[in-house]
């Protein structure tokens, strides 16, 4: 059994073990009456060079309306999306069940043509879970919270609440920003393009291939401006390269009407813990902007924790529990057998998320990997066995993986936290990054051959 989880921005397949595929919410159509179609990450790859030809609107509304402009064989963003869940399928390369993790924000309509499109494109849906419901259970809250998360077009805060030892998601989605990372990209695009036209007179706007290369390179410079104060910004032109100094400082800024918006939605609500989806790594100053502003706790989860939960409850989607769940819909297309939409999801007996739903495969650069743990004034090489941290008493260790990432495990400490958040068992560490246990603080480092940090 495998698990979609449809987001506009990333559509994710994943397994037990780990994320499969990965398929940005994107199609281009070009050519002679837009006979060639690039799905996925082709499709952002010439978002650039042909702007006009892109659709990257019909997973978020997703509906049978007529589509603009000429699409192939597409008519309706329903079409679309069929044809992208088409291309996933003849990706996976095997026939498999699949559970779908749709967005809290789907209504009754859409998830009933969702299962009508899956039908469509040859695969067999089990059941329909709520992203939101899995994304707070993977993070093992035990009180109402909100989960924070990125889309192409939308940041969305779904209200999930807690009751007798189970989430629900609650009525009520709010859309934060209305042109979510699409709208903040082409900000910081500006910006840093800007800062090649001041520091070197290249002008990207000037070359679609330069200003499609910006974009290219441009989540992992703020996956840098993440950690860092600056990062040096490269991009070829002909047989030339051009090199400029982008500041985290001015990145923040121009997102701070955006943060500032997501910090009054979340006060509003009064939610005092807070579940951040991995899509919103690599956006400078949210994190230290939520925490200024919000005093709850701040969970962090990986890629691939809530498709885990949703396959440690798949026996929740078993015809003799149906009756028994609270917050469960059954959708019935068009000629297709009755499905059922859970919204309501428990922890295990011991009061906590199952393990399997610990994050276990989020993505660092290999750059980022740390090779030492800065314990009071010495730096001690991370290797294949755990290192305990000095915490008094509790069982707080690093552990290398095989793929050579390093974790934290987190034992029975209660206080833990990385970089002022609530640490999540199993987390993956960047150099960098700073582990407070108490009052004691530990710094993730990665130190170059030559000694270097």
């Amino acid at each position: 059994m495998l698990v979609l989880e449809i987001n506009d921005m990333m559509l994710s397949l994943s397994d037990r073990e780990r994320v499969k595929l990965l398929s940005p919410g994107q199609m281009l159509f070009d050519g002679n009456g837009g006979a060639t179609m690039h799905v996925g990450d082709q499709a952002m790859a010439r978002r650039r060079l042909n702007p006009r030809a892109v659709h990257d609107r019909y997973w978020g509304w997703l509906d049978r309306s007529p589509l603009p402009r000429p699409a192939g064989p597409a008519r309706s963003h329903a079409d679309l999306a069929c044809l992208h869940l088409r291309h996933l399928v003849q990706q996976a390369g095997e026939r498999a069940d699949w559970l779908l993790a749709v967005p809290g924000y789907y209504d009754d309509d859409q998830l009933a043509l969702l299962l009508g499109i899956a039908r469509a494109a040859d695969s067999s849906v089990s059941g329909l879970l709520s992203a939101p419901v899995l994304a707070a259970l993977a993070a093992g809250v035990k009180s109402d919270c909100l989960v924070l998360d990125g889309g192409w077009h939308r940041f969305t805060l779904d209200r999930v609440g807690f009751d007798q030892g189970a989430h629900y998601l609650v009525d009520g989605t709010s859309s934060i920003v209305g042109r979510g990372w699409s709208g903040l990209l082409d900000r910081w695009a500006q910006l840093a393009a800007g800062a090649f036209v001041a520091q070197t007179r290249l002008d990207p706007s000037h070359d679609a291939l330069v200003e499609q290369q910006l974009y290219d390179r441009l989540p992992e410079w703020l996956r840098q401006l993440e950690r860092d104060p600056g990062v040096v910004a490269e991009l070829e032109s002909g047989s030339n390269r051009y090199r400029a100094e982008l500041i985290a400082d001015q990145f923040v800024k121009e997102a701070s009407a955006v943060y500032a918006e997501v910090s009054r939605g979340i006060e509003q609500s009064g939610a005092n813990s807070i579940v951040l989806r991995h899509r919103l790594r690599g956006l400078p100053g949210l994190e230290s902007a939520l925490s200024q502003s919000i005093g709850g706790d701040l969970f962090w989860l990986d890629e691939h924790a809530p498709a885990a939960a949703a396959l440690e409850h798949a026996d929740l989607l078993s015809p003799d529990e149906q009756a028994a769940l609270e917050h469960a819909d059954l959708l019935s297309p068009d000629e297709q057998a009755a499905v059922l939409y859970v919204t309501r999801l428990p922890l295990d007996d011991a009061g906590h998320a199952p393990r399997d739903a610990a994050p276990q495969s989020e993505t660092i650069d290999r750059e980022c990997i740390p090779s030492h743990v800065l314990i009071g004034a010495q730096a001690v090489q991370i290797g294949a066995e755990p290192i305990g941290l000095p915490d008094g008493g509790s069982d707080c260790r690093l552990q290398r993986d095989d793929d050579g990432s390093v974790r934290l495990l987190s034992g029975d400490s209660a206080d833990l936290r990385v970089n002022g958040a609530a640490a999540v068992e199993g987390q993956v560490l960047a150099a960098g990054d700073r582990v407070r246990i108490g009052e004691q603080e530990f710094v993730l480092l990665k130190v170059n051959g030559d000694g270097s940090a």
